[in-house]
């Protein structure tokens, strides 16, 4: 069984961490936690386990307010089609602002 980490892959990506330095802070991190002991490292992440986890591509939507581009809310869509990136668009704010119709008019 291959052990994907999509949730730290996803968290370094944010953050700028690396493919390399990722499996060192969860190894760690595991570590500290009592997981993963020195006779016993079956836990221990390596390299592959963070890039498995990573290999989903999702697309992160930053939203802006207004002409000075305020940073508002970000969205997660599933990938990069316009239909996910709507749906995830509108999961937000149907559950933050309890919008449940949206009308547009293009100009």
């Amino acid at each position: 069984m291959r052990v994907k980490f999509p949730s730290v892959a996803l968290a370094c990506d944010r953050t700028g961490i690396s493919d390399r330095i990722a499996p060192l802070i969860a190894s760690a991190v595991l570590k500290d936690l009592g997981s993963i002991s020195d006779g016993n490292d079956s836990l221990r992440i390596d390299i592959m386990k963070i890039r498995r986890g990573s290999s989903a591509k999702q697309e992160h939507i930053s939203i802006v307010n207004g002409p000075g581009s305020e940073y508002f809310r970000h969205v997660t869509a599933e990938n990069s089609s316009a239909f996910e990136i709507k749906k995830s668009i509108m999961k937000l704010l149907v559950k933050q602002f309890y919008i449940e119709e949206i009308t547009t008019m293009a100009q």
